[in-house]
Protein backbone atom coordinates (compact mmCIF):
# COMPACT_ATOMS: atom_id res chain seq x y z
CA UNK A 1 0.00 0.00 0.00
CA UNK A 2 3.22 2.14 -0.23
CA UNK A 3 3.35 2.25 -3.44
CA UNK A 4 0.93 4.84 -5.38
CA UNK A 5 -0.32 1.98 -7.77
CA UNK A 6 1.58 -1.81 -7.60
CA UNK A 7 2.72 -1.78 -10.96
CA UNK A 8 2.41 -5.33 -11.65
CA UNK A 9 3.31 -6.40 -14.95
CA UNK A 10 -0.67 -6.92 -16.25
CA UNK A 11 -2.60 -5.59 -13.79
CA UNK A 12 -2.66 -2.23 -16.04
CA UNK A 13 -4.55 -3.92 -18.55
CA UNK A 14 -6.83 -5.76 -15.69
CA UNK A 15 -7.23 -2.56 -14.53
CA UNK A 16 -9.02 -1.92 -17.73
CA UNK A 17 -11.32 -4.37 -17.90
CA UNK A 18 -12.24 -3.65 -14.18
CA UNK A 19 -13.07 0.45 -15.52
CA UNK A 20 -15.00 -0.90 -18.57
CA UNK A 21 -16.79 -3.20 -16.22
CA UNK A 22 -18.31 -0.61 -13.86
CA UNK A 23 -18.44 2.82 -16.42
CA UNK A 24 -19.66 1.21 -19.61
CA UNK A 25 -23.51 1.84 -18.67
CA UNK A 26 -23.33 5.08 -18.79
CA UNK A 27 -20.04 6.15 -20.54
CA UNK A 28 -20.72 6.78 -24.25
CA UNK A 29 -17.12 6.80 -24.70
CA UNK A 30 -16.91 3.57 -23.76
CA UNK A 31 -19.39 2.20 -25.71
CA UNK A 32 -17.94 3.13 -28.75
CA UNK A 33 -14.94 1.22 -28.48
CA UNK A 34 -16.04 -1.79 -26.24
CA UNK A 35 -18.38 -4.75 -25.09
CA UNK A 36 -18.67 -6.29 -21.49
CA UNK A 37 -20.72 -9.75 -21.41
CA UNK A 38 -20.88 -11.23 -17.87
CA UNK A 39 -20.25 -14.73 -18.04
CA UNK A 40 -18.81 -18.45 -15.62
CA UNK A 41 -15.40 -18.26 -16.10
CA UNK A 42 -12.38 -19.86 -13.78
CA UNK A 43 -10.84 -17.11 -13.52
CA UNK A 44 -12.65 -13.67 -12.09
CA UNK A 45 -11.34 -13.46 -8.41
CA UNK A 46 -10.08 -10.01 -8.67
CA UNK A 47 -12.73 -9.44 -11.12
CA UNK A 48 -15.99 -9.72 -8.74
CA UNK A 49 -13.92 -8.28 -5.92
CA UNK A 50 -13.41 -4.91 -7.50
CA UNK A 51 -16.56 -5.40 -8.93
CA UNK A 52 -18.27 -5.03 -5.51
CA UNK A 53 -15.64 -2.70 -3.94
CA UNK A 54 -15.99 -0.42 -6.70
CA UNK A 55 -19.57 0.87 -5.80
CA UNK A 56 -17.74 2.74 -2.90
CA UNK A 57 -14.54 3.99 -4.65
CA UNK A 58 -13.01 4.01 -7.88
CA UNK A 59 -11.39 1.12 -9.65
CA UNK A 60 -7.79 1.99 -9.35
CA UNK A 61 -8.57 1.98 -5.67
CA UNK A 62 -10.22 -1.21 -5.45
CA UNK A 63 -7.95 -2.92 -7.58
CA UNK A 64 -4.58 -1.65 -5.18
CA UNK A 65 -6.93 -3.25 -2.18
CA UNK A 66 -7.37 -6.58 -3.84
CA UNK A 67 -3.76 -6.12 -5.28
CA UNK A 68 -2.32 -5.56 -1.45
CA UNK A 69 -4.27 -8.06 0.25
CA UNK A 70 -3.01 -11.04 -1.75
CA UNK A 71 0.17 -11.77 -0.15
CA UNK A 72 -1.01 -11.46 3.54
CA UNK A 73 -3.46 -13.85 2.69
CA UNK A 74 -0.67 -16.19 1.85
CA UNK A 75 1.42 -15.61 4.32
CA UNK A 76 -1.76 -16.28 6.89
CA UNK A 77 -2.45 -19.49 5.08
CA UNK A 78 1.11 -20.79 5.56
CA UNK A 79 1.55 -19.58 8.87
CA UNK A 80 -1.26 -20.97 10.56
CA UNK A 81 -0.33 -24.05 8.43
CA UNK A 82 2.90 -24.47 9.55
CA UNK A 83 1.53 -23.77 12.87
CA UNK A 84 -0.99 -26.68 12.56
CA UNK A 85 1.92 -28.65 11.20
CA UNK A 86 4.19 -28.79 13.49
CA UNK A 87 2.30 -27.01 16.71
CA UNK A 88 4.88 -23.57 16.37
CA UNK A 89 6.28 -21.47 13.49
CA UNK A 90 9.18 -23.29 12.22
CA UNK A 91 12.16 -21.33 10.94
CA UNK A 92 11.87 -22.77 7.24
CA UNK A 93 8.03 -21.80 7.98
CA UNK A 94 9.15 -18.04 8.02
CA UNK A 95 11.12 -18.88 5.16
CA UNK A 96 8.29 -19.48 2.86
CA UNK A 97 6.55 -15.76 3.75
CA UNK A 98 9.08 -14.57 0.61
CA UNK A 99 6.84 -16.49 -1.99
CA UNK A 100 4.06 -14.13 -1.53
CA UNK A 101 5.80 -11.79 -4.04
CA UNK A 102 7.18 -14.46 -6.28
CA UNK A 103 7.31 -13.93 -9.66
CA UNK A 104 3.61 -14.81 -10.83
CA UNK A 105 2.80 -11.92 -8.59
CA UNK A 106 4.89 -9.25 -10.27
CA UNK A 107 3.84 -10.75 -13.78
CA UNK A 108 0.50 -9.71 -12.18
CA UNK A 109 -1.47 -13.08 -12.40
CA UNK A 110 -3.50 -11.46 -9.68
CA UNK A 111 -6.23 -13.86 -10.10
CA UNK A 112 -4.55 -16.98 -9.90
CA UNK A 113 -2.30 -15.61 -6.97
CA UNK A 114 -5.21 -14.43 -4.95
CA UNK A 115 -6.45 -18.53 -5.71
CA UNK A 116 -3.58 -19.71 -4.60
CA UNK A 117 -3.41 -17.67 -1.47
CA UNK A 118 -6.70 -18.52 -0.48
CA UNK A 119 -6.06 -22.62 -0.73
CA UNK A 120 -3.36 -22.01 1.94
CA UNK A 121 -5.88 -20.76 3.86
CA UNK A 122 -8.57 -23.28 3.12
CA UNK A 123 -5.88 -26.63 3.83
CA UNK A 124 -4.80 -24.97 6.82
CA UNK A 125 -8.43 -24.64 8.40
CA UNK A 126 -9.49 -28.11 7.03
CA UNK A 127 -6.33 -29.68 8.64
CA UNK A 128 -7.26 -27.34 11.98
CA UNK A 129 -10.74 -29.00 11.69
CA UNK A 130 -9.70 -33.03 11.10
CA UNK A 131 -7.25 -32.72 14.06
CA UNK A 132 -10.00 -31.45 16.21
CA UNK A 133 -11.78 -34.61 15.11
CA UNK A 134 -14.35 -32.41 12.78
CA UNK A 135 -14.75 -34.55 10.03
CA UNK A 136 -18.16 -33.01 8.93
CA UNK A 137 -17.47 -29.43 9.21
CA UNK A 138 -14.39 -29.86 7.42
CA UNK A 139 -16.10 -31.54 4.15
CA UNK A 140 -18.73 -29.04 4.53
CA UNK A 141 -15.54 -26.44 4.30
CA UNK A 142 -14.09 -27.54 1.10
CA UNK A 143 -17.66 -27.83 -0.14
CA UNK A 144 -18.37 -24.49 0.36
CA UNK A 145 -14.73 -22.98 -0.56
CA UNK A 146 -14.52 -25.23 -3.07
CA UNK A 147 -16.75 -23.31 -5.84
CA UNK A 148 -15.38 -19.71 -4.54
CA UNK A 149 -11.75 -21.19 -5.25
CA UNK A 150 -12.51 -22.38 -8.73
CA UNK A 151 -14.05 -19.24 -9.38
CA UNK A 152 -11.34 -16.80 -8.93
CA UNK A 153 -8.94 -19.85 -10.94
CA UNK A 154 -8.89 -22.77 -11.83
CA UNK A 155 -5.03 -23.23 -11.54
CA UNK A 156 -5.51 -22.39 -7.60
CA UNK A 157 -8.69 -24.62 -7.67
CA UNK A 158 -6.00 -27.32 -8.43
CA UNK A 159 -3.12 -26.22 -6.37
CA UNK A 160 -5.93 -26.62 -3.45
CA UNK A 161 -6.91 -30.12 -4.49
CA UNK A 162 -3.76 -31.58 -4.88
CA UNK A 163 -3.21 -30.02 -0.94
CA UNK A 164 -5.98 -31.43 0.30
CA UNK A 165 -5.24 -34.84 -1.59
CA UNK A 166 -1.65 -34.71 -0.33
CA UNK A 167 -2.05 -34.01 2.97
CA UNK A 168 -4.81 -36.62 3.36
CA UNK A 169 -2.47 -39.64 1.84
CA UNK A 170 0.80 -38.12 3.96
CA UNK A 171 -1.85 -38.39 7.24
CA UNK A 172 -2.94 -42.12 6.14
CA UNK A 173 1.21 -42.87 5.20
CA UNK A 174 1.85 -41.60 8.69
CA UNK A 175 -0.89 -44.02 10.33
CA UNK A 176 0.83 -46.78 8.67
CA UNK A 177 -2.19 -47.49 6.29
CA UNK A 178 -2.24 -49.55 3.33
CA UNK A 179 -1.39 -48.33 -0.11
CA UNK A 180 -5.37 -49.33 -0.82
CA UNK A 181 -6.59 -47.80 2.38
CA UNK A 182 -4.52 -44.28 1.67
CA UNK A 183 -6.32 -43.95 -1.92
CA UNK A 184 -9.68 -44.79 -0.32
CA UNK A 185 -9.05 -41.81 2.19
CA UNK A 186 -7.76 -39.37 -0.38
CA UNK A 187 -11.20 -39.78 -2.43
CA UNK A 188 -13.20 -39.73 0.13
CA UNK A 189 -11.63 -36.54 1.80
CA UNK A 190 -11.23 -34.80 -1.68
CA UNK A 191 -15.03 -35.62 -2.76
CA UNK A 192 -15.97 -32.47 -1.18
CA UNK A 193 -13.76 -30.91 -3.69
CA UNK A 194 -15.41 -32.14 -6.78
CA UNK A 195 -18.79 -31.30 -7.10
CA UNK A 196 -17.70 -27.39 -8.40
CA UNK A 197 -16.07 -29.00 -11.52
CA UNK A 198 -20.06 -28.87 -12.83
CA UNK A 199 -19.24 -24.96 -12.93
CA UNK A 200 -16.94 -25.77 -15.96
CA UNK A 201 -20.08 -26.66 -17.99
CA UNK A 202 -21.01 -22.81 -18.09
CA UNK A 203 -17.44 -22.17 -19.58
CA UNK A 204 -17.43 -21.57 -22.88
CA UNK A 205 -13.86 -21.36 -24.31
CA UNK A 206 -12.19 -22.00 -27.56
CA UNK A 207 -8.71 -22.63 -25.97
CA UNK A 208 -10.31 -25.55 -23.56
CA UNK A 209 -8.24 -28.18 -25.38
CA UNK A 210 -5.31 -26.52 -26.40
CA UNK A 211 -1.61 -26.66 -24.78
CA UNK A 212 1.42 -26.10 -25.87
CA UNK A 213 5.43 -25.76 -24.38
CA UNK A 214 5.22 -29.45 -23.40
CA UNK A 215 8.39 -30.71 -21.00
CA UNK A 216 10.37 -27.59 -21.88
CA UNK A 217 12.42 -28.18 -18.98
CA UNK A 218 15.50 -25.53 -20.15
CA UNK A 219 12.30 -23.13 -19.61
CA UNK A 220 11.36 -24.63 -15.91
CA UNK A 221 14.64 -24.22 -15.03
CA UNK A 222 14.90 -21.04 -15.59
CA UNK A 223 11.75 -20.25 -14.29
CA UNK A 224 12.98 -21.97 -10.61
CA UNK A 225 16.20 -19.70 -10.88
CA UNK A 226 13.94 -16.21 -11.57
CA UNK A 227 10.93 -17.44 -9.12
CA UNK A 228 12.08 -14.30 -6.67
CA UNK A 229 12.84 -12.18 -9.56
CA UNK A 230 12.20 -8.37 -8.58
CA UNK A 231 15.25 -6.20 -9.52
CA UNK A 232 19.08 -7.20 -7.92
CA UNK A 233 19.62 -10.26 -9.86
CA UNK A 234 22.73 -11.42 -7.48
CA UNK A 235 20.42 -10.73 -4.42
CA UNK A 236 17.06 -12.63 -5.79
CA UNK A 237 18.87 -15.46 -7.17
CA UNK A 238 20.96 -15.65 -3.57
CA UNK A 239 17.28 -15.58 -1.83
CA UNK A 240 15.90 -18.42 -3.99
CA UNK A 241 19.14 -20.89 -3.68
CA UNK A 242 18.70 -19.95 -0.20
CA UNK A 243 15.27 -21.25 0.00
CA UNK A 244 15.79 -24.42 -2.30
CA UNK A 245 18.87 -25.25 -0.13
CA UNK A 246 16.42 -24.93 3.37
CA UNK A 247 13.13 -27.05 1.51
CA UNK A 248 16.46 -29.71 0.83
CA UNK A 249 17.80 -29.57 4.61
CA UNK A 250 16.14 -33.34 5.59
CA UNK A 251 18.32 -34.76 2.64
CA UNK A 252 21.45 -32.55 3.27
CA UNK A 253 21.49 -32.84 7.36
CA UNK A 254 19.35 -36.10 8.17
CA UNK A 255 20.18 -35.68 11.91
CA UNK A 256 18.91 -32.40 12.62
CA UNK A 257 15.91 -32.44 9.93
CA UNK A 258 13.14 -34.64 8.88
CA UNK A 259 9.98 -34.27 6.49
CA UNK A 260 6.34 -33.99 7.27
CA UNK A 261 5.11 -36.34 5.35
CA UNK A 262 1.43 -33.75 5.80
CA UNK A 263 2.90 -31.31 3.11
CA UNK A 264 5.94 -33.03 1.61
CA UNK A 265 3.51 -35.26 -0.43
CA UNK A 266 1.46 -32.43 -1.72
CA UNK A 267 4.65 -30.52 -2.41
CA UNK A 268 5.60 -33.74 -4.43
CA UNK A 269 2.31 -34.10 -6.30
CA UNK A 270 2.52 -29.84 -7.37
CA UNK A 271 6.63 -30.19 -8.31
CA UNK A 272 5.67 -33.23 -10.40
CA UNK A 273 3.02 -30.75 -12.19
CA UNK A 274 5.90 -28.22 -12.43
CA UNK A 275 7.46 -30.04 -14.86
CA UNK A 276 5.17 -32.49 -16.24
CA UNK A 277 2.04 -29.53 -17.12
CA UNK A 278 2.51 -27.24 -20.65
CA UNK A 279 3.33 -23.77 -20.24
CA UNK A 280 -0.04 -23.01 -21.87
CA UNK A 281 -3.00 -24.67 -21.06
CA UNK A 282 -6.64 -23.56 -21.42
CA UNK A 283 -5.40 -20.07 -22.62
CA UNK A 284 -3.33 -19.50 -19.67
CA UNK A 285 0.44 -18.29 -20.47
CA UNK A 286 3.15 -19.71 -17.72
CA UNK A 287 0.69 -22.28 -16.20
CA UNK A 288 3.77 -24.59 -14.61
CA UNK A 289 5.49 -21.35 -12.85
CA UNK A 290 2.38 -20.58 -11.35
CA UNK A 291 2.85 -23.89 -9.24
CA UNK A 292 6.50 -23.31 -8.44
CA UNK A 293 5.57 -20.75 -5.47
CA UNK A 294 3.33 -23.18 -3.41
CA UNK A 295 5.46 -26.15 -4.26
CA UNK A 296 8.33 -24.33 -2.74
CA UNK A 297 6.25 -23.16 0.26
CA UNK A 298 5.11 -26.50 0.89
CA UNK A 299 8.58 -27.97 0.80
CA UNK A 300 9.63 -25.72 3.15
CA UNK A 301 6.31 -26.39 5.80
CA UNK A 302 7.89 -29.56 5.51
CA UNK A 303 11.18 -29.63 6.73
CA UNK A 304 10.74 -30.40 10.55
CA UNK A 305 13.09 -30.02 13.63
CA UNK A 306 14.53 -33.37 14.87
CA UNK A 307 16.56 -30.99 17.19
CA UNK A 308 15.93 -27.83 18.83
CA UNK A 309 17.75 -25.12 16.80
CA UNK A 310 19.74 -22.08 18.36
CA UNK A 311 17.66 -18.97 18.63
CA UNK A 312 19.51 -17.45 16.02
CA UNK A 313 18.64 -19.10 13.34
CA UNK A 314 15.22 -18.25 13.90
CA UNK A 315 16.22 -14.75 14.15
CA UNK A 316 18.33 -15.01 10.92
CA UNK A 317 15.58 -16.18 8.75
CA UNK A 318 13.28 -13.22 10.73
CA UNK A 319 15.85 -11.12 9.43
CA UNK A 320 16.10 -12.65 6.09
CA UNK A 321 12.03 -12.43 5.79
CA UNK A 322 11.95 -8.18 6.84
CA UNK A 323 14.85 -7.66 4.38
CA UNK A 324 13.06 -9.27 1.37
CA UNK A 325 10.12 -7.35 2.40
CA UNK A 326 12.21 -3.84 2.44
CA UNK A 327 13.65 -4.79 -0.78
CA UNK A 328 9.91 -5.12 -2.69
CA UNK A 329 8.53 -2.72 -1.04
CA UNK A 330 11.66 0.06 -2.11
CA UNK A 331 11.14 -1.64 -5.43
CA UNK A 332 7.43 -1.17 -5.51
CA UNK A 333 7.46 2.32 -4.51
CA UNK A 334 10.10 3.21 -6.79
CA UNK A 335 8.98 1.72 -10.15
CA UNK A 336 4.89 2.81 -9.35
CA UNK A 337 6.48 6.47 -8.44
CA UNK A 338 8.05 6.37 -12.22
CA UNK A 339 4.74 5.21 -13.45
CA UNK A 340 2.86 8.16 -11.99
CA UNK A 341 5.41 10.79 -13.42
CA UNK A 342 4.67 8.80 -17.16
CA UNK A 343 1.01 9.04 -16.12
CA UNK A 344 0.76 12.38 -15.80
CA UNK A 345 0.67 12.47 -19.37
CA UNK A 346 -2.68 11.66 -19.88
CA UNK A 347 -4.10 15.01 -18.59
CA UNK A 348 -3.27 16.22 -22.56
CA UNK A 349 -4.99 13.34 -23.67
CA UNK A 350 -9.02 14.13 -24.86
CA UNK A 351 -11.63 11.43 -23.26
CA UNK A 352 -12.31 8.99 -25.55
CA UNK A 353 -9.88 8.57 -28.18
CA UNK A 354 -7.48 6.34 -29.83
CA UNK A 355 -4.36 5.64 -28.54
CA UNK A 356 -1.28 3.69 -29.54
CA UNK A 357 1.02 3.55 -26.29
CA UNK A 358 4.52 1.77 -27.05
CA UNK A 359 7.17 0.92 -24.47
CA UNK A 360 11.13 0.80 -25.54
CA UNK A 361 12.74 -2.14 -24.42
CA UNK A 362 16.05 -3.58 -24.67
CA UNK A 363 16.25 -6.88 -26.92
CA UNK A 364 18.55 -8.62 -24.26
CA UNK A 365 17.15 -10.12 -20.86
CA UNK A 366 16.99 -7.83 -18.23
CA UNK A 367 16.43 -9.05 -14.75
CA UNK A 368 14.34 -5.90 -14.33
CA UNK A 369 10.99 -7.49 -15.26
CA UNK A 370 9.34 -5.65 -18.08
CA UNK A 371 6.72 -3.60 -15.80
CA UNK A 372 6.02 -0.94 -18.16
CA UNK A 373 4.75 -3.18 -21.04
CA UNK A 374 0.98 -2.26 -20.41
CA UNK A 375 1.47 1.25 -18.48
CA UNK A 376 -0.57 2.44 -21.85
CA UNK A 377 -3.82 0.57 -20.44
CA UNK A 378 -4.28 3.41 -18.30
CA UNK A 379 -5.58 5.38 -21.10
CA UNK A 380 -8.44 3.56 -20.90
CA UNK A 381 -8.75 3.63 -17.03
CA UNK A 382 -8.17 7.77 -16.74
CA UNK A 383 -9.40 8.84 -20.72
CA UNK A 384 -11.81 5.86 -21.73
CA UNK A 385 -9.25 5.53 -24.36
CA UNK A 386 -9.25 2.78 -26.86
CA UNK A 387 -5.44 1.74 -26.46
CA UNK A 388 -3.40 -1.25 -27.70
CA UNK A 389 -2.24 -3.57 -25.75
CA UNK A 390 -5.64 -5.30 -24.02
CA UNK A 391 -5.74 -9.24 -22.94
CA UNK A 392 -9.11 -10.07 -24.85
CA UNK A 393 -9.06 -13.47 -26.11
CA UNK A 394 -11.54 -15.65 -26.99
CA UNK A 395 -13.08 -17.43 -24.01
CA UNK A 396 -11.03 -16.18 -21.70
CA UNK A 397 -11.90 -12.51 -21.10
CA UNK A 398 -15.22 -10.87 -20.54
CA UNK A 399 -13.89 -7.68 -22.74
CA UNK A 400 -14.38 -7.53 -26.16
CA UNK A 401 -14.26 -4.87 -29.20
CA UNK A 402 -17.34 -3.69 -30.68
CA UNK A 403 -17.48 -4.99 -34.37
CA UNK A 404 -14.65 -2.70 -36.83
CA UNK A 405 -13.55 -0.81 -33.47
CA UNK A 406 -10.27 -0.13 -34.90
CA UNK A 407 -8.68 -3.60 -35.15
CA UNK A 408 -5.55 -2.45 -36.44
CA UNK A 409 -4.70 0.27 -33.89
CA UNK A 410 -5.54 -2.58 -30.64
CA UNK A 411 -2.97 -5.17 -32.63
CA UNK A 412 0.16 -2.34 -32.65
CA UNK A 413 2.78 -3.92 -30.32
CA UNK A 414 2.80 -2.34 -26.63
CA UNK A 415 6.12 -3.32 -26.42
CA UNK A 416 9.36 -3.27 -28.80
CA UNK A 417 13.24 -2.65 -29.12
CA UNK A 418 14.96 -0.49 -31.40
CA UNK A 419 16.18 -3.56 -33.63
CA UNK A 420 14.96 -6.91 -34.60
CA UNK A 421 14.75 -9.47 -31.24
CA UNK A 422 13.32 -12.90 -32.12
CA UNK A 423 13.14 -12.61 -28.12
CA UNK A 424 9.92 -10.45 -28.53
CA UNK A 425 9.04 -12.10 -31.70
CA UNK A 426 9.79 -8.74 -33.80
CA UNK A 427 10.70 -8.90 -36.89
CA UNK A 428 11.25 -5.61 -37.70
CA UNK A 429 13.08 -2.64 -36.23
CA UNK A 430 11.29 -0.10 -34.10
CA UNK A 431 11.20 2.29 -37.02
CA UNK A 432 9.45 -0.03 -39.68
CA UNK A 433 7.06 -0.82 -36.72
CA UNK A 434 6.09 2.81 -36.10
CA UNK A 435 6.27 3.62 -40.26
CA UNK A 436 3.12 1.28 -40.54
CA UNK A 437 0.99 2.15 -37.66
CA UNK A 438 -2.61 3.04 -39.05
CA UNK A 439 -1.99 6.62 -38.73
CA UNK A 440 -5.86 7.67 -39.39
CA UNK A 441 -7.08 5.46 -37.20
CA UNK A 442 -4.22 7.09 -34.06
CA UNK A 443 -5.64 10.42 -32.14
CA UNK A 444 -2.18 10.17 -29.86
CA UNK A 445 1.22 8.42 -30.18
CA UNK A 446 2.45 7.33 -26.74
CA UNK A 447 6.35 6.73 -26.82
CA UNK A 448 7.51 5.44 -23.22
CA UNK A 449 10.87 5.45 -22.20
CA UNK A 450 11.82 6.14 -26.23
CA UNK A 451 14.53 8.83 -25.50
CA UNK A 452 16.22 10.29 -28.47
CA UNK A 453 15.39 6.94 -30.80
CA UNK A 454 14.83 8.53 -34.31
CA UNK A 455 11.35 7.31 -35.60
CA UNK A 456 10.06 8.30 -38.88
CA UNK A 457 6.62 10.37 -37.80
CA UNK A 458 4.56 12.15 -39.60
CA UNK A 459 3.83 15.37 -39.55
CA UNK A 460 0.61 15.02 -38.76
CA UNK A 461 2.42 13.72 -35.18
CA UNK A 462 2.80 16.76 -33.37
CA UNK A 463 4.69 16.54 -29.80
CA UNK A 464 2.68 17.72 -26.98
CA UNK A 465 4.43 16.83 -23.69
CA UNK A 466 7.47 14.91 -22.57
CA UNK A 467 8.38 13.74 -19.36
CA UNK A 468 12.02 12.15 -18.45
CA UNK A 469 12.51 9.97 -21.48
CA UNK A 470 8.73 9.70 -22.96
CA UNK A 471 6.69 11.49 -25.06
CA UNK A 472 3.24 12.14 -26.17
CA UNK A 473 2.36 12.96 -29.71
CA UNK A 474 -1.10 14.52 -31.03
CA UNK A 475 -2.19 13.29 -34.62
CA UNK A 476 -3.96 16.28 -36.70
CA UNK A 477 -6.83 14.29 -38.58
CA UNK A 478 -6.27 17.47 -41.34
CA UNK A 479 -2.51 16.90 -41.92
CA UNK A 480 -0.46 14.60 -44.24
CA UNK A 481 -0.04 11.39 -42.49
CA UNK A 482 2.65 9.95 -44.85
CA UNK A 483 5.79 9.33 -42.58
CA UNK A 484 8.70 11.49 -42.79
CA UNK A 485 11.80 9.43 -43.59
Amino acid sequence: MAAPFPLLIDLPAHVARYHVERNLPFTPELSRFFTYSWRYLPNLGVDLSVAFLSQWMNVETAARLVAATIPPIGAAGMLWLGYRLHGRITATTLLSLPLNYAYPLIFGFVNSCLAVSLSFVVCAGWLTLEQRGRTRWSAVLLAVAAPVIITAHMIGYGVMGLMIAGVAAGQAIRRGHPALEVLKTVALKALPLSWPLILLLFWRNDQTGTAGRWFDFALDARWLLMILRERHNAFDIASAGLLYGAALLPLLVRHRFASDLRALVPAILLWICVFLMPSQIVGSEFAAVRLIAPALALSLLAVRESKPLPRWVWGAAFAFVLLRLIVSTVTFVDVSQKADRELALLDRVRSGSRVVAIWLTDCRRDWEPPRYSHLGAFATVRRNALVNGHFMSSGQQLMALVPNADDALTAAPSMISAEPCERLGQKDSAADIVRRLPWRHIDYLWLIDIGDLPLPLPIAARQIATTGQSRLLRVDPDVSIKPQE
